[in-house]
């Protein structure tokens, strides 16, 4: 059940409604109003809409917001100061690049938009660098332990996957990404209007990408393609 599949579309729509604010129960609430792709259990699919749960769910177990939650528990122990959270605000900190898309023909600066649309699922602002001190910190035990560590990289089974974008591959929140040399690559990807995000690892660190695209192209499988050829140039040579 997906909310983005009926909501978070460029176009018009876009374009009139880039600086609203969007609670995460009205998001949630759009897909639930969808009937079920599958019966839960058997199968997956990758789906933003649970990202907005587990927001909720950090909300509810702590008494603190998920922002809160990540700058006291991430972003501070591991020292990601580059990296923000940015709620309602549409401003991104300097330096930046700005993002593109195309919408109705037209090649339209799309670089501001109030995030909370993307929420827990996705507003995060950060830096390559910072998304490398990240996977550093994460896959050298910093953040995790073992155990913990070993679901979040213990992919579902491949029968079960329906649809997973630039990934072969699922653990908790980790992907295990799609690459011609079938190097054992795990990270996750992103995309937002205008942007298209990558960080992915090898386990023992050894070999590290982290790529930030900015596109004059429609919002979806563009962006996905560009960040699988992005990986590929960077890690198979």
């Amino acid at each position: 059940m997906r909310f983005a599949d009926s909501f978070q579309k460029p176009g018009d729509r876009f374009l009139r409604d880039r600086y609203k604010h969007y609670e995460p129960e009205d998001l949630i609430a759009i897909a639930a109003g969808k009937p079920l792709e599958f019966e839960p259990g058997t199968e997956f699919a990758y789906c933003n809409t649970n990202y907005f749960i587990i927001g909720l769910l950090i909300k509810k177990v702590t008494g603190r917001s998920y922002r809160d939650e990540i700058r006291e528990r991430v972003l501070e122990p591991i020292g990601l100061t580059r990296t923000t959270l940015p709620g309602d605000d549409p401003e991104i900190p300097e330096p930046h690049a700005r993002g593109y898309m195309r919408i109705a023909g037209r090649t339209e600066d799309v670089t501001l938009m109030n995030p909370s649309e993307a929420g827990c699922a996705g507003e995060i602002i950060s830096t390559t660098a910072d998304l490398d001190r990240f996977l550093v910190a994460l896959f050298g035990g910093e953040l995790l332990g073992e155990a913990e560590f070993q679901q979040m990289t213990t992919p579902l089974p491949r029968e079960m996957i329906r649809d997973l974008p630039m990934g072969i591959g699922y653990g908790l929140g980790l992907m295990k990404l799609q690459n011609d040399k079938n190097m054992d690559l795990w990270g996750h990807g992103a995309g937002i209007p205008g942007y298209a995000t990558f960080a992915a690892t090898t386990p023992d660190l050894s070999i590290r990408v982290q790529l930030s695209i900015t596109l004059d192209a429609d919002f979806g499988k563009e962006a996905e393609q560009a960040v699988i050829r992005g990986v590929n140039t960077a890690v198979c040579f």
